[in-house]
């Protein structure tokens, strides 16, 4: 493989709180911040009922600043990565461990997988390029049941993918956390 760069990500929000995560470089700076924009409100968001709500994440960082939007749909949501101005980049589409992934032409450019659908324990997850090349790499830990602030390790095989796969990141810690 090619050289890779490692990325940590640090969930900061305990569950019910909006959600707030950071990530770190291989020096320990901080270059991405994501953080939920407009926690729902009113009882709902106590509930498991929230996975049907919109969402809004906004990542901010080094590379510039981007909009996570998740539009639920009744079995299958999707994610759309914009720029401040609108402008959607990468679409996404959730099954069940699988996320397809596509460019702002709605051409399928990729897939990610994850190996455990339950809300404990660990998560793998590889992103993998239309030509078959891996991507990236993610691997997730939650401490336990009572401790939910998950941290994990990106491997970035291509910079190019470095937004995309930061932003599934988040998109999976928000699924974990039912959100």
């Amino acid at each position: 493989m090619e050289t890779s760069i490692i990325r940590r990500i640090e969930c900061l929000s305990k569950s019910l709180q909006p959600f707030s995560a950071s990530v770190f470089d291989e020096q320990q700076r901080c270059i991405w911040e994501v953080t939920q924009e407009r926690p729902s409100s009113g009882f709902l968001r106590f509930t498991k009922f929230r996975m049907m709500m919109e969402l809004l994440l906004k990542m901010k960082g080094v590379q510039g600043c981007y909009w996570i939007r998740r539009k639920v749909g009744f079995f299958l949501a999707t994610y759309t990565i914009e720029q401040p101005e609108g402008r959607a980049i990468w679409n996404i589409r959730h099954g069940f461990n699988k996320y397809e992934i596509k460019d702002q032409w709605q051409r399928k450019v990729g897939e990610c997988s994850f190996s455990n659908p339950l809300i404990l324990g660990q998560d793998r997850g590889v992103v993998k390029v239309s030509n078959n090349s891996i991507a990236a790499e993610v691997v997730l830990n939650c401490g336990g049941f009572f401790y939910e602030r998950w941290k994990g390790e990106i491997t970035l095989y291509s910079t190019e993918w470095e937004v995309l796969t930061v932003a599934l990141t988040a998109i999976r810690i928000t699924l974990k956390q039912q959100r």
